[in-house]
């Protein structure tokens, strides 16, 4: 009966301090206190350490939330600049990406692992990371999607001239540039938030995995 009644506890805090519940537990059977109030302990205790396992995993989750916020919204205004910079500000008509555009990328993914290493620091929220990096991912990429809507629109006689832009339309049938442009847009938001959402929840998976493996084991 008692044993069962242990098994009421979250398994995080039956791993920690179980066998001294148990030990406990034994104690106050030998002393003969009642069995009913034992049972009535360990039902409250129980009731308790649940109450607050879900107020630490939502604290934790709603940490992981705001990292992949703020890393999201933070390497998605960077990008933005980069994107105005370099297809405005310093626009060619030849398509000078190349290793930049590697670079970048690997920049990107790097930070959406980051991003879960940071949510899994702390001990609660098993999901956490990956809800950090899947955020961050869904932000860097619907930030990207936008920041290219206003681009292509604003100033679609600058981008218009780029070598790989006039190539692709021509291959596309001829639409005029801003149709093109546009529709360009909306096959990269179908395309690249779903990919960058699923990327960035498993490179947070892996950065939660390696923070929580870099952490001292409680005992």
């Amino acid at each position: 009966m008692i044993r069962l009644l242990l098994r009421l506890y979250p398994r995080r805090w039956r791993d920690r301090y179980g066998a001294e519940l148990g030990d406990l537990v034994t104690q106050l059977v030998a002393d003969g206190r009642p069995r009913h109030r034992i049972v009535a302990d360990l039902v409250r205790g129980a009731a308790d350490a649940h109450l607050h396992s879900g107020v630490a995993m939502l604290r934790s989750y709603r940490f992981a939330a705001g990292i992949g916020m703020l890393y999201g919204l933070a390497v998605g205004a960077i990008l933005a600049v980069v994107f105005y910079l370099s297809n405005i500000t310093f626009a060619t008509t030849k398509d000078t990406d190349g290793l930049n555009v590697l670079v970048g990328w690997l920049a990107v993914l790097g930070v959406l692992g980051l991003a879960g290493w940071q949510a899994g620091r702390r001990p609660s929220g098993r999901y956490a990371p990956l809800v950090a990096g899947a955020l961050a991912g869904l932000l860097v990429g619907a930030s990207i999607v936008a920041t290219f809507a206003v681009l292509d629109t604003v100033y679609v006689d600058i981008i218009g001239r780029q070598e790989q832009k006039i190539a692709a339309l021509a291959a596309a049938g001829g639409d005029d540039m801003r149709t093109f442009l546009h529709r360009q847009v909306v096959q990269m938001a179908y395309g690249l938030i779903p990919a960058l959402t699923v990327i960035g929840a498993g490179l947070g998976a892996v950065g939660g995995l390696l923070a929580r493996s870099a952490m001292p084991i409680r005992r």
